[in-house]
Formats: structure tokens, sequence, C-alpha cells
């Protein structure tokens, strides 16, 4: 199994706060924002209404919780003390519900997106909407005119968002509340390498990469981990698709890891060639073999 992890930049360029509440099957993006002018006797929250604000999930819709109501920075943490802050909206991935149900899926990437005054967007599976594409998460935003403080890398449909691994882009001035550790900082290398590790991969084999004319041969795929590792503790639906010959199967999915298929060079020459490719539902052409048809 992919082991999950967090890590977290300082990228982010909107001037808000960024509060992450995670349990196994709920996680919601909250952001707030530093209140400098006030009245003299501002409407606090109690610490019960803070305790609500780091705990509560929010709506699966774009909401607030409290509004323009001011909370304690120190109330928040111990680095914020002395400031105030106000919500400025909230949104909640659920996997239970509709959303999730539909687009949570193998090999896919949430974005939490927000707009350039911070107000949380509904999240996405950016593989789903990038499909034909797979711009990276850089220029997707830029084209959405959206800012991205939340990613979500789920290798697996069966994971849940406690065994998926998180990208975090926080203010500099402001950074990270709530129940999810930021981890290791990202340097600008590791955010080029579009969290690779917490993917998995398909190492394709095949008892033979030349057939006869009409011939058949057995390949075999294997989920393995970015070292190449093998994964046996884990499943996944597969996509396949050919250049050419015949593949009588689609889709396959693995047991422990594995799923063997067959294809074959049905209508085609000696001297011809063709390209067998298996990916995901969202995220295609993962893993390809070539094959050559050779004289009878």
């Amino acid at each position: 199994m992919i082991a999950p992890s967090s890590c977290h930049s300082f990228f982010l360029k909107t001037p808000v706060l960024v509060l992450v509440r995670r349990d196994p099957r709920k996680l919601t993006l909250r952001t707030l924002r530093e209140v400098k002018t006030v009245a003299e006797d501002p409407d606090l929250l109690t610490p019960a209404e803070v305790e609500r604000l780091l705990s509560e999930h929010a709506d699966t819709r774009r909401s607030t919780l409290f509004g323009a109501r001011r909370v304690r920075g120190e109330d928040l943490a111990d680095r914020l003390a002395g400031r105030l802050f106000e919500e400025i909206g909230g949104v909640c991935l659920d996997l239970d519900s509709d959303l999730g149900k539909r687009e949570w899926d193998d090999h896919a990437n949430w974005i939490f997106p927000m707009d350039f005054v911070g107000r949380p967007q509904a999240p996405f599976n950016r593989y789903a909407a990038t499909k034909e594409t797979k711009a990276r998460a850089p220029r997707h935003l830029a084209i959405l005119g959206r800012n991205c403080p939340l990613q979500v890398h789920v290798p697996f449909a069966s994971c849940d968002f406690l065994t998926s691994s998180f990208s975090i882009a926080l203010h500099p001035e402001f950074g990270l509340v709530g129940n999810l550790d930021p981890g290791a900082e990202m340097t600008k290398q590791d955010n080029l390498n579009d969290a690779r590790p917490a993917f998995a991969d398909i190492a394709l084999t095949a008892d033979s990469l030349d057939l006869k004319s009409d011939a058949y041969a057995t390949v075999t795929a294997q989920l393995v981990d970015v070292s190449g590792s093998e994964i046996t503790e884990a499943d996944a639906e597969l996509h396949l698709e050919a250049t050419g010959g015949y593949l009588p199967k689609q889709r396959v999915t693995t047991q422990q890891g594995r799923v063997q298929f067959r294809v074959g060079a049905l209508g085609l020459l000696a001297g011809d060639s063709f390209r067998v490719k298996a990916g995901f539902r969202h995220f295609t052409g993962v893993s390809e073999l070539t094959f050559r048809v050779v004289q009878a």
C-alpha cells in the first residue's frame, strides 16, 4: 500500500489563514482573513463557538458558519495572538455525498479551489476535468482563474482521507490551523514532480512482444509504487486501449495488485506494430507495451 503523507508550501499569494478539518469520510476547508479595523467591543466567538469553527464540517456547498463575527487569533494558534480574524467561507467534500460517490476514483487528484478574494469553491477531481489534456495543476488553475490551498492525492478508490496524501499551499504570514498535519515543506522541484510518490504506477510485461499474424499474447499488469515495488494490498480498475490488433477487454480489475489480459494481432500483417496501454479511468496511458507482428 502507498503510505499517506502531507507536505506544504508557502506559495499561496492570497493573504488568508487556512483551516482544515479532516475526518475519515469528510474533509473541510475554511478560510479566514485578518481584521485590522474593529469596533471597541467586537462581537467575539465564545470558546464553544471557536471549537465548532475548528471541528464542525462545512456544507458540501460554499457556506459560512459564523460569518463576519470575530475570532481571536490566540484561540486558533499561539503564533496568531493579538490578531483578530473573520471567516470568509468553507466547503466540505463528503465521500458519502453524491459528489464523493461519483468522482472518488483510482488515481484521483482532488482540488479545493478558492477565488482570489479567498472564498473556497466546490472541490473537484482535477484528473476528471483534464483527462484529455492532462494539464498540470498550475496551468489548469490559471485557466480557471482560481487559487488552490488544498489538494488531495487519492491512489485508490478504496482510500479515505486517512489513507490519501495532501499538498497544502499556505500564506507565509498566516499558515494552517485545524487537525491536518502539514508535513514537510515542499521545494519548487517537489512541486514540479506533481506528487508522483502519492500514486500507483502500472508495470506491464508480456509472454512475448513478437506475435505472428492473428496470434495472441498474455499481458500481466502489476500495480507498483514510485520505486517499482509491487503493491499487493490494494486494487484498481485498469482501463486498457490498443492502437491496433484486438483487445478483448477494455477494463480489468486487479486482484492483490495484479491482473492478466490477452491481446491479439488480429488483422495485422508481418512488419506491422501496435501498442497496448494501461491506465486509470481519469488518467489514461500510464504504461504501455509495443508489439511487433512477425512472419509466420
